[in-house]
């Protein structure tokens, strides 16, 4: 009984803790690889960020995407007690939290003054963050009313910028989605060359 037990355990310790992860680990080399590495992006052959993961955008030439409670942080923050901070996900606020309500207006009224855009016009998810706090995609319509701003500070013209947004746009759960920092790395090169 005790060997059957031991193989038993044996066995599932070697198919399940080194082949399953070797071939799973192969399959994804083989068949995606740029997701299975992280579906980083690089410029100059340096990785600079991911396509899933979310950066901070300042400059008014370029896009800039939902707000997030930790600004895009990838690295742990400590507190005066040297305690780690968590570096992703939402806040938690519910719907009714005078922090969150503020916070959202305070959006609204930066988001409607920079880009020129009627306060009833602006879509809600470019006012508050996404649930990991790390969106790197914004809707095409929270990207489209940008385009007047990034024209002015580029120096591309509105036509130019629409044409990079479209490039970068996917249909995603019935709804049309734009990668930000794909959109700023084009502007970016556009502005240089």
């Amino acid at each position: 009984m005790l060997k059957n037990s031991l193989v038993t355990t044996l066995f599932l310790l070697v198919l399940c803790g080194i082949i399953h992860p070797l071939v799973t680990t192969a399959v994804g080399q083989a068949v995606f690889p740029q997701q299975a590495n992280g579906s980083f992006i690089k410029e100059y052959d340096k990785v600079i960020g991911s396509k899933l993961i979310g950066q901070e955008f300042t400059s008014p030439a370029y896009l800039h995407g939902r707000p997030s409670p930790h600004h895009y942080s990838s690295y742990p923050e400590k507190t005066p007690q040297d305690q780690i901070q968590p570096v992703t996900g939402g806040s938690n606020d519910s719907n009714n939290n005078r922090e969150l309500l503020q916070r959202v207006k305070t959006e609204r009224n930066t988001f409607s003054q920079e880009n020129g855009v009627p306060i009833q016009d602006i879509p809600v998810s470019i006012l508050t963050a996404s649930g990991s706090g790390l969106d790197g995609q914004i809707t095409k319509q929270a990207a489209d009313m940008q385009i007047h701003r990034m024209a002015q500070h580029s120096g591309l013209t509105e036509e130019k910028i629409r044409r990079i947004i479209n490039q970068y746009t996917v249909q995603q759960n019935n709804q049309a989605i734009v990668n930000i920092l794909e959109v700023n790395l084009k502007i970016k090169q556009f502005m240089h060359s």
